[in-house]
């Protein structure tokens, strides 16, 4: 497994509850529209 994804994964579980990691992590993966998509549900307000 490469040494950055490790390291995200790691950040990730030791910010669970944060959507800003979530967010950039999916955003960064999948395109805007699905971390947007992402960052409204975990912060709590779905459309």
């Amino acid at each position: 497994m490469p040494r950055l994804a490790l390291v995200a994964i790691l950040v990730a579980a030791l910010n669970g509850g944060c959507a800003a990691i979530g967010l950039t992590l999916i955003g960064a993966g999948l395109g805007v529209g699905a971390g947007t998509a992402t960052g409204y549900t975990m912060d709590g307000i779905a459309y």
